[in-house]
């Protein structure tokens, strides 16, 4: 799977909200960091009244048999002050039938962060599959403000998928013939779009509503 075609764009969800906060201090939706992509402590998201979840869910449809095989990369930014770092989560390729059958669940640790990916699928018709991706926070919190819960967070969270042997379904734009399928996904604190070429061999779940095969803006002058 080529992954080079969705990079630049993923790279540039993944940093948008750490590189560019903030735009203007004084707006007032401009003064809490980390506004989207966020998946806090659970601990907190119960006590806090800040509307943040710890966990998220991306839907998608998949054109295929059993023999298709899909990989998922899971990636998120974790505050390590002064600085943030990269981390990835990798799902190797599993068939439909397979997905079908069991899910595949990976636990993950990069401390104090702690949580799990949970990857499925199920036949929806011949021929076409519903796909799920689900990311949860489960690290410890004792207490504190949503800028303390931050060290304990998934930040900026996204998700890239690949297809092999298959194609991904625009929900965007779906084939008349699968809008009722498209709009029984459930997408939570994400929004899946195709990137790349026109293969729909790649889908980016972004925290971030975006659209089919989004570029990075031509007079951005590097990464």
């Amino acid at each position: 799977m080529n992954w080079s075609h969705a990079e630049r764009i993923a790279d540039a969800v993944l940093y948008e909200g750490y590189l560019l906060y903030p735009y203007r201090p004084a707006a007032l939706k401009n003064r809490r960091r980390w506004t989207f992509g966020v998946l806090c402590p659970p601990a907190f998201c119960r006590r806090a009244s800040t509307g943040d979840r710890s966990d998220s869910r991306t839907e998608c449809l998949v054109e295929g048999d059993g023999a298709t095989s899909l990989a998922a990369r899971v990636r998120f930014l974790q505050l390590l002050e002064p600085s943030a770092a990269e981390r990835e989560i990798t799902l190797d390729e599993l068939s439909l039938e397979r997905l079908s059958e069991r899910p595949e669940e990976r636990s993950f640790r990069f401390p104090p962060l702690e949580g799990v990916v949970r990857m499925d699928a199920i036949a929806v018709e011949d021929g076409l599959y519903r796909l799920r991706l689900s990311v949860a926070n489960l690290t410890p919190f004792a207490a504190g403000e949503r800028e303390d819960a931050m060290a304990s967070s998934l930040l900026s969270c996204h998700s890239v998928l690949g297809a092999r042997g298959g194609r991904f379904v625009s929900l965007t734009d779906p084939p008349q013939a699968w809008v009722v399928h498209a709009e029984r996904c459930e997408n939570v604190g994400t929004w899946p779009v195709l990137v790349g070429d026109q293969e729909r061999s790649l889908l980016l779940s972004s925290p971030i509503i975006l659209p089919d095969f989004p570029q990075v803006a031509p007079e951005s002058p590097g990464d």
